[in-house]
């Protein structure tokens, strides 16, 4: 009798279990359906930033609340535009995060930076329009990373070509690999462009050597250097606008032989192109 009542008391638990796993799964069902209407009819100003991480996370974690998840990212983040961008090594470690999701969420930040783009053939012909240009290749990035633009000889962007993206405090890029881009596009004007994305918009020292070595093989490789622009937290600059690469290009050309032909990649003044006036500078290197 005993044994029989055990049997069946067992029986009734796991019923019960199953009975409120699956109310469990009507509330989350209900609630994931409720949340996709609210979106379709209202757009996404109508979630707040957790609503929305919720709708994106379905769609990665189909059987699970993904509420608590999506508080977790963005306490751990600090804001849903930190989430997008992150990489996908800081999203694999936060508890929950598995390889779909991580790549999903990094898939949905890229796709939001390649949507943002300017089109291609747009002119670009003073550092202020540079400036604005360039920075929309970095919106949501959160690694650096080396742009190369190549231009027509009436500044019109031919190509943008991503030459390499590093660390969160780095990029690794071989000079080579620029002038290689520029002379496969069959350009002779190029816009080169990183960012910090931890940091502010400040030439380092390196930044000024790579440019410095950036503009001689550039000269030897009859390529035009307009600009290097660098994106940082706080703003973005401009180096041509700043006075830099002027001085970069007058010290390359008193270190190598310039034949005629090639003193027009020297010219402090880049023809067509010209200075913002919005904060002009000259410094002394």
């Amino acid at each position: 009798m005993e044994l029989r009542l055990h049997k069946k008391s067992t029986e009734n638990a796991k019923s019960a279990i199953k009975e409120l796993k699956a109310e469990k799964s009507n509330i989350h069902k209900d609630h994931r359906a409720r949340l996709k209407t609210q979106f379709i009819n209202n757009g996404i100003d109508a979630l707040t930033d957790v609503q929305k991480l919720e709708l994106l996370l379905f769609y990665a974690i189909p059987q699970k609340d993904t509420n608590p998840l999506a508080h977790t990212l963005l306490n751990n983040f600090g804001s849903l535009s930190a989430v997008m961008s992150a990489s996908y090594t800081e999203l694999i470690k936060t508890p929950g995060i598995k390889e779909n999701t991580a790549t999903l969420i990094r898939f949905f930040g890229s796709m939001l930076n390649y949507s943002g783009r300017p089109d291609d053939d747009d002119t670009i012909n003073s550092s202020s329009k540079a400036k604005d240009y360039v920075s929309k290749y970095f919106n949501h990035i959160a690694v650096e990373q080396f742009y190369v633009f190549c231009l027509t000889k009436s500044s019109k962007v031919k190509k943008a070509i991503l030459i390499n993206s590093g660390t969160v405090s780095e990029v690794n890029v071989q000079i080579r690999n620029i002038t290689e881009a520029a002379l496969e596009t069959k350009c002779n004007r190029i816009i080169v462009a990183h960012n910090h994305p931890n940091g502010k918009a400040v030439m380092s020292g390196q930044d000024c050597r790579f440019t410095y070595s950036l503009i001689c093989s550039c000269i030897l490789n009859n390529i035009e250097i307009l600009d290097h622009i660098i994106i940082g937290t706080d703003k973005t600059i401009s180096l041509y606008e700043q006075g830099i690469l002027g001085k970069l290009k007058q010290k390359a050309a008193s270190t190598i032989q310039i034949s005629d032909e090639n003193r027009m990649f020297i010219s402090e003044t880049p023809n067509g192109y010209t200075k913002s006036q919005d904060d002009p500078h000259d410094i002394i290197l």
